[in-house]
């Protein structure tokens, strides 16, 4: 469906049937909206072919200029002239363009539009100068039939000159030279501009006034389909001025490496921009032109390409997080600003026992991203420190981006994956996909299920299963068989965060239960583990025995045995200096490293307030060990440098996220 036919049909008669045209036309629409596709699109497709500069091959002259930043008519007329190259330069060059440069942009205009019309140029009418160009013009274009000017301007209200001048450089176009103008311009800042004007009490002010140059304007109305569909097919979004790249970033031209990936995923692509209820198509032009370079960057395009599904998750992941921050609703945490949110019109569930992240599920539930379809817990130490790295700095640890890719349930572990899917069942396609999962969940259960998240994600969907009657088993069976395999193996289970196994919104209410009841039955391995663990944890991570050491790191990130069963004590940090003192460059980055992760994990954000005493202690002993040192520093006071910086890092909440 084409929003703007309405527009097409106008433009039809204005550019074609109004032979003397005297007025200009406005489009109009908020910032991003794709006023500036729309106009680009229209002309190339109805004959009025928009490139860089001017050939033989040409009959009319579609002069596209952006006025984002232009301080005066000069400006005007030196842009005019840049876009008639390679005209203005062949072998008149040097002159040419030190004459023309004392000729004014409607005089330019006025020559070629008598010439492109075939009327007769009036007698005296231009300087000598332009007579010159139209000579060396007309040995460049093959006059078979009549043709015209058009006139396009761009950002019109992001000019740096005078309104009233602005309008006064138009009016000469449309009212003495009939060349066919289109302004556009964002609605909002054009009408201030306006308003402005009115309030100055020239003549000349109030005879150029907007009323009487524009005699039709329009309201653009984006198709968000129509628009990527360009992007993508085309390549690249049409040449803008430079000025506008630096404004609007990156100008969008990709290569081979995204192009693939985003022709598989238009529908992806329009429905995150539906997400957040906010039609910008700019922001979300920048936010392909980034995946494009992240691609370039990270070099994993034949990677990602191999396995098209994590392709498309991949993508969305990287859409949800990057378009956020183009629209400003992204906090520093990788979590949308619920004040934000509110501003843009997203309509978000409200609930009490809601944490940001289970609003951000909400919003961005539909989305096919690897968020919304890791069902193993696995997401936020994997994921989304990878995001936030990005997010915040353009750049990714290259090694560890490989690492979490080549380990993912899409590369390496088949029976994980089948797993995964049957936690996402409604996107199954065949009944053998289906029997697939439920032989991989067959074989788990006699291997042993120790991911309780995944347990419980798994209860939910065979619930569903169930009720539809696509398995054999009836729900109560169901209910009955999950609670006893809980019984019979909870030893084994991974401790997790109770809070990760009430699974936000179930399509169960059966699931909610299980959760609570999973959590339960868990409970006493955690205080089982805090006794065994924590008081030899400084021996481990001190040991030469790597597997100890390994064990203490996982310990201190909170990824084994449990959570909770690690808690740092003022007393503690003592201990911990001397480990910083007696590690090696390497040692020490892992290790604080690590420390960062212990906070940066914590979903409930409780784990820095109740050990804000073994921080600050680590601190002040740090500063002091180096402090009694005189110069210069032995190099292994840099290590205890590095540890004060994390937790200086975390103090400001650069890191760890304030509630």
């Amino acid at each position: 469906m084409n929003l703007n036919e309405h527009v097409d049909a106008f433009l039809d008669y204005y550019l074609n049937d109004c032979l003397e045209p005297d007025f200009a036309v406005l489009l109009k629409g908020k910032w991003g909206c794709g006023k500036s596709y729309y106009i680009k699109n229209y002309l190339n497709t109805h004959g009025l072919v928009i490139k860089d500069n001017f050939t033989e091959e040409q009959k009319s002259v579609v002069l596209y200029l952006s006025l984002y930043g232009v301080n005066t008519k000069e400006e005007i007329n030196e842009k005019i002239l840049e876009k008639l190259h390679p005209i203005i330069c062949s072998s008149k060059i040097d002159l040419l363009r030190k004459i023309l440069k004392t000729v004014s942009a409607t005089e330019v205009l006025s020559a070629l539009s008598v010439y492109l019309t075939g009327s007769e140029m009036p007698k005296n009418a231009l300087v000598e100068s332009v007579d010159i160009f139209i000579d060396c013009y007309r040995d460049k274009i093959k006059k078979d039939k009549p043709g015209k000017i058009v006139l396009v301007l761009d950002d019109f209200e992001r000019a740096n000159m005078p309104i009233v001048s602005l309008l006064g450089f138009v009016n000469e176009c449309v009212e003495m030279l009939h060349i066919p103008c289109i302004i556009v311009a964002e609605k909002n800042i054009l009408e201030e501009a306006m308003e402005k004007q009115k309030k100055e009490s020239t003549m000349y002010g109030i005879a150029v006034s907007l009323e009487k140059i524009i005699g039709k304007e329009f309201e653009i109305r984006a198709s968000f389909e129509d628009v990527v569909s360009f992007w993508v097919k085309k390549c690249s979004v049409v040449e803008e001025n430079k000025k506008t790249l630096i404004y609007n970033g990156q100008l969008f031209e990709q290569g081979d490496d995204s192009k693939k990936i985003f022709e598989d995923n238009i529908d992806l692509i329009v429905s995150v921009i539906r997400c957040f209820k906010t039609d910008n198509l700019r922001a979300m032009k920048r936010t392909l032109v980034n995946f494009n370079r992240f691609l370039h960057y990270t070099k994993i395009y034949d990677k990602i390409r191999s396995k098209e599904d994590f392709a498309r998750l991949f993508l969305g992941d990287f859409l949800l997080y990057q378009y956020a921050k183009e629209i400003g609703v992204l906090n520093e945490n990788l979590r949308f600003s619920p004040e934000l949110l509110q501003d843009a019109g997203v309509a978000y569930q409200k609930d009490g026992t809601y944490s940001i992240d289970k609003e951000q599920d909400y919003i961005t539930k539909e989305i096919p991203s690897l968020r919304n379809n890791l069902k193993d817990g696995s997401y936020d130490t994997e994921w989304r420190p990878l995001w936030k790295e990005w997010i915040e700095s353009n750049s990714v640890d290259l090694q560890k981006l490989n690492n979490t890719i080549d380990n993912s349930i899409w590369f390496n572990k088949r029976d994980s994956l089948l797993l995964n899917n049957l936690c996402n069942w409604k996107e199954l396609d065949s009944d053998e996909s289906l029997k697939d999962c439920l032989d991989a969940y067959e074989r788990a259960k006699k291997k042993g299920i120790t991911n309780p998240v995944m347990l419980v994600h798994l209860f939910d969907s065979l619930m569903s299963l169930a009720k539809n009657e696509n398995i054999i088993k009836t729900p109560s069976e169901l209910v009955q068989e999950m609670k006893t395999y809980v019984e019979n193996n909870w030893e084994n289970f991974k401790s997790v965060d109770n809070d990760v196994l009430i699974i936000n919104q179930p399509e169960n209410e059966e699931t909610t239960e299980f959760g609570k009841f999973v959590a339960e039955r868990i409970r006493p391995k955690k205080e089982v583990l805090r006794d065994k663990f924590s008081p030899s944890f400084f021996e481990k991570i001190k040991s030469d025995d790597l597997s100890n050491y390994e064990m203490a790191k996982l310990m201190l990130t909170g990824q084994e045995p449990s959570i909770d069963c690690l808690d740092l004590k003022k007393e503690d940090a003592e201990a911990f200096k001397n480990l910083i003192l007696a590690s090696n460059r390497s040692e020490i980055n892992e290790l604080s490293r690590c420390l960062k992760i212990r906070y940066l994990n914590d979903k409930t954000y409780t784990r820095f307030s109740k050990e804000k005493e073994f921080v600050d202690n680590l601190y002040t002993l740090c500063k002091n060990e180096r402090t009694r040192h005189s110069k210069p520093l032995p190099l292994k006071m840099n290590n205890l440098l590095i540890v004060m910086n994390d937790i200086e890092a975390l103090r400001r909440g650069n890191e760890h996220p304030k509630v």
